[in-house]
């Protein structure tokens, strides 16, 4: 596996914007009721990690959410980005992926082994009464009265670090709608909002005015000795600069649920066994989808999904990505060979009927349909609010599955979705103190390995999803990074017949490419 941390860290500078619904709604049995409502979080962070989560991600510039108003109108918080696109001249287009134009990914990030813990060596320091605070979006993940697990080891974590560092820790929680006005009073003010942030999307807004620290310069971070996911100091770099570092337990990707009373019914066989034998293809899952379209006259589709744009994450499982490095620029890839292949079989794919795409509109209506045997197969994320729901209210049991791989793929590919970080706040005195309790939180809040099937067996129905689940994180990894534009135009292309995929990515050359200039400032 080729390494290209540095070169991916480059490009991945994308927090990408995930689209994002919240935690889950009221729910019960399927026969009685489904999901209402997109809620805001109530109850703590999922235990699984969190690719969708209470709040929405950062929706400017790049993103790897929908680009129809489907996807705005559940927004729950609004950009405070800039996402206007500048006139620029683009960078050259490769037509094909070669050493001039390296993936974004596969080959930044090996897999992960879940059952490997990290390793955080803390300075535990006298710091002399003084108040670290910590700003979030999510209260309820650091208060006593809340249940959840993860709660509870921060309330636990926080009380102990506190007596350890003769410290205060004090909670900033930060609003979804003024975080960013909020934060830059405060800094004109000549004062510190907070010490340390735990955010998501909203860093790109965060450190683009210059409230974060480059991290490589605070040395108690050890953003290169101190077990950090890796996956979130990729994407949470931007032009070769760190701004933030997170756990392994709050990485988010894609995967695809079945139907099992379904896939019974239709006798499409072992599906775990494909995913083990190497056989789990795109055209493995076109015939599946195909047997339950056709043995149930229409009434069965092959798949639905919480976004159409997540139907795209079937292009990243032919190991290719519509924005790649070409020289250390991030160019649009969108007439790369390997990229329009998979395009050309999307559109098949889709013309063949087999795609849901009315019950794909939005979460609510996606969730519901799958959970009341509307189609095959969901694609969705691993974490809340889908696998939550699911577990709550789906009658029928359900799999978990990686993406099939592409017919000519040797691999198969861990699609990552998004995850939270922590950032220090930038021109603070106190920044290497705010560091050491930084890794001291990392240090006692992981989820150990040890604990691994326990935090994710409650959200499953089988043993072997759970296998599904680890296996998946264990594969080579590649993070969601689209534009607006390719995700419109892929979608006229694919679902809506109204040209050929080539035609479509001829279409945004430079729009495309000026929404990644805008991103990463090229």
């Amino acid at each position: 596996m080729l390494k290209r941390f540095l070169a991916a860290a480059v490009a991945m500078l994308m927090l990408l914007s995930v689209c994002a619904c919240g935690k889950k709604g009221p729910v019960s049995s399927k026969t009685t009721s489904t999901v209402s409502d997109i809620q805001p979080e109530e109850n703590g962070s999922d235990n699984l990690g969190s690719d969708l989560t209470g709040d929405n991600s950062d929706m400017s510039g790049l993103t790897s959410g929908d680009a129809t108003s489907e996807v705005t109108a559940n927004n729950s918080k609004p950009s405070a980005g800039n996402t206007s696109s500048k006139s620029q001249a683009t960078a050259s287009i490769p037509d094909k992926t070669s050493d001039s134009a390296q993936m974004v990914d596969p080959g930044f990030l090996d897999g992960v082994d879940p059952f490997k813990d990290p390793v955080f060596k803390e300075n535990v320091t006298n710091l002399k009464g003084k108040t670290i605070k910590i700003g979030t979006f999510w209260p309820n993940n650091y208060k006593s009265s809340n249940s959840d697990p993860v709660a509870q080891a921060n309330v636990k974590a926080i009380a102990a670090i506190q007596k350890e560092y003769n410290c205060t820790i004090k909670m900033v929680y930060m609003d979804a709608n003024s975080f960013l006005s909020d934060v830059a009073t405060t800094t004109a003010s000549g004062k510190v909002y907070a010490d340390i942030y735990e955010i998501q999307g909203e860093m790109g807004d965060l450190y683009k005015n210059g409230y974060f620290a480059d991290l490589s310069k605070v040395s108690s971070v050890g953003l290169k000795t101190n077990g950090w996911s890796p996956a979130s100091i990729a994407n949470a770099t931007y032009k070769n600069t760190c701004y933030g570092v997170g756990l392994e337990k709050y990485i988010g990707y894609s995967v695809v649920y079945f139907n099992k009373a379904l896939a019974s019914k239709y006798k499409v066989g072992d599906l775990y066994s494909l995913v083990d034998k190497g056989q789990w293809t795109w055209s493995k899952f076109r015939s599946v989808s195909e047997t339950a379209y056709k043995q149930s006259n229409g009434k069965v589709y092959g798949c639905n999904a919480t976004f159409t744009p997540y139907l795209f994450n079937l292009v990243f499982a032919n190991g290719t990505s519509p924005v790649v490095l070409a020289n250390g620029i991030p160019v649009f890839n969108g007439l790369d060979s390997k990229l329009l292949e998979a395009l050309n079989w999307l559109q098949s794919y889709c013309k063949a009927g087999l795609y849901n795409k009315n019950k794909s509109g939005n979460y609510v209506t996606a969730i519901n349909s799958f959970m009341a045997g509307e189609s095959l197969f969901y694609i969705g994320g691993n974490g809340s609010p889908d696998i939550n729901d699911l577990s709550a209210l789906m009658e029928d049991d359900y799999g978990i599955l990686p993406f099939p791989k592409g017919d000519g793929q040797k691999n198969y590919t861990c699609i990552l979705m998004n995850n939270r970080f922590y950032g220090l706040a930038s021109n603070n005195s106190q920044a290497e103190d705010a560091g050491k309790v930084l890794v001291a939180l990392g240090n006692r809040t992981y989820i150990k390995a040890a604990e691994w099937d326990k935090q994710h067996a409650s959200y499953v129905r089988d043993e072997e999803s759970l296998k599904m689940l680890r296996k998946i994180r264990s594969y080579d990894s590649i993070f969601r990074v689209t534009t607006k534009s390719f995700e419109s135009n892929a979608a006229a292309a694919c679902v809506d017949q109204k040209m050929t995929p080539k035609q479509a990515m001829e279409a945004i050359v430079n729009a495309a490419q000026s929404e990644i200039n805008e991103r990463f400032g090229v």
